[in-house]
């Protein structure tokens, strides 16, 4: 696994976030299940009633990897959704819409 993937787990793990985050990455639930094993295995983060948290050397190691991986490009904190986009349509054009598909 990649530093990035173990960065970004453990910023999840100390902000009680989402693991949806690394599968925008491209890792899989079973990537995320082993990498999650990984860290507690290598003592960055254990299980205290039910929940994983950061121990010290975890929350050492995150902010040794913060500086590597921390995205500081604001652009870049939106991820940008095409598919909703509406391409232009001409000055003069006028739009009718169709009466089935309106519903008030």
């Amino acid at each position: 696994m990649k530093n990035k993937h173990i960065y970004l787990l453990l910023e999840i793990i100390k902000n009680n976030g989402n693991v949806k985050r690394l599968t925008h990455e491209g890792l899989r639930f079973s990537e995320i299940a082993d990498l999650t094993s990984k860290v507690i295995a290598d003592n960055y983060a254990e299980y205290i009633e039910d929940n994983i948290v950061l121990t010290e050397i975890g929350t050492q190691f995150l902010s040794t990897l913060t500086e590597d991986f921390k995205e500081r490009d604001k652009n870049n904190w939106i991820i940008k959704e095409n598919k909703s986009k509406i391409k232009k349509i001409d000055k003069d054009f006028i739009y009718l819409p169709n009466l089935k598909e309106l519903s008030f």
